[in-house]
C-alpha cells in the first residue's frame, strides 16, 4: 500500500475521518491479488453491515488488467465511481 495513510485507512474511515481509500494492482494469471496490497478482508466485515460500501472495476491498461478497489463511507460511493472513471481514462 502506498500513500500518506499507509494501513491506516480503515481505522480512518471508521472514525469518519477519511472518507474513501482506494486500492489498485495488475491482476495476476490467477486472479488473486494480494491481502497487503488490497486488503478485502480487512474491510469485509464492515462492508457486510452496510458501513462501508466497496466499489470495484477492472480495465486494461497497455498489456496489463488492472483491478481497483474503492471503500467509501456509505454517502461517499460518488467518489469511488469518480476515481475509477478517472483512473480509467488516464492509465
Amino acid at each position: 500500500m502506498i500513500g500518506p495513510h499507509e494501513g491506516r485507512e480503515l481505522e480512518l474511515m471508521l472514525k469518519g475521518e477519511k472518507p474513501m481509500a482506494a486500492f489498485s494492482d495488475i491482476i495476476p494469471t490467477n486472479g488473486k491479488i494480494s491481502e497487503d496490497i488490497i486488503p478485502e478482508n480487512k474491510f469485509a466485515p464492515y462492508v457486510a453491515t452496510g458501513k462501508i460500501q466497496r466499489h470495484c472495476e477492472e480495465f486494461q491498461s497497455g498489456q496489463n488488467m488492472i483491478r481497483t478497489v474503492c471503500f467509501t463511507l456509505p454517502p461517499e460511493l460518488w467518489r469511488a465511481q469518480s476515481y475509477c472513471f478517472l483512473r480509467k481514462k488516464n492509465p
